[in-house]
């Protein structure tokens, strides 16, 4: 087991293999880290690979290889955006009703989902699922689900195969 101190806050998602972490905070950065030995013996470090400029990274997802990144980005910039691992920007997804609030990648790397909430300070009784929303595509961009009214659930809301995914309201 590995001990390592991540500074500058921020989420922190860990590919399923343990070998890859992205580090997305409040700012416009997102670090991408892979495990690297040492000298023999030494032990290892965590080293960054590459650095991601998104306004508004705070919530992302990393795919099980750690070869994708899904950041949350602000709605000026597009909603979620997907990166490899050498930052370079491999697609856009749109079409929440409102900001992006959360993004999970599938295990079996064929699904990305987006979850929206109203961005409204107050929100008057019974109007709560206003601006809910949860939208599914697959890789190459094609939107397949929407459920409106809904939220995903925190973590990791796809099954391990990827043929479900947990949604509350």
């Amino acid at each position: 087991i590995m001990n390592q101190t991540f500074h500058g806050g921020g989420r922190l998602a860990v590919s399923m293999d343990g070998k890859d972490i992205a580090q997305g905070g409040p700012g416009s950065e997102v670090r991408l880290l892979t495990q690297r030995e040492l000298r023999r013996g030494w032990g290892k470090k965590w080293q960054v690979d590459s650095t991601i400029r998104v306004d508004g990274s705070d919530q992302l997802s990393i795919s099980k290889d750690g070869l994708r990144i899904a950041v949350m980005s602000s709605p000026e910039e597009g909603g979620i955006r997907l990166f490899n691992k050498n930052g370079s920007l491999i697609k856009t997804f749109t079409g929440l009703s409102h900001p992006p609030a959360t993004v999970a990648l599938s295990p079996d790397g064929k699904w990305i989902a987006a979850g929206s909430k109203s961005d409204a300070d107050f929100i008057p009784k019974g109007f709560e699922d206003e601006g809910k929303q949860v939208m599914v595509w697959s890789m190459n961009g094609t939107l397949r689900h929407t459920f409106d009214s809904m939220s995903l659930v925190s973590g990791s809301p796809f099954s391990a195969d990827g043929t479900s995914i947990a949604l509350h309201d």
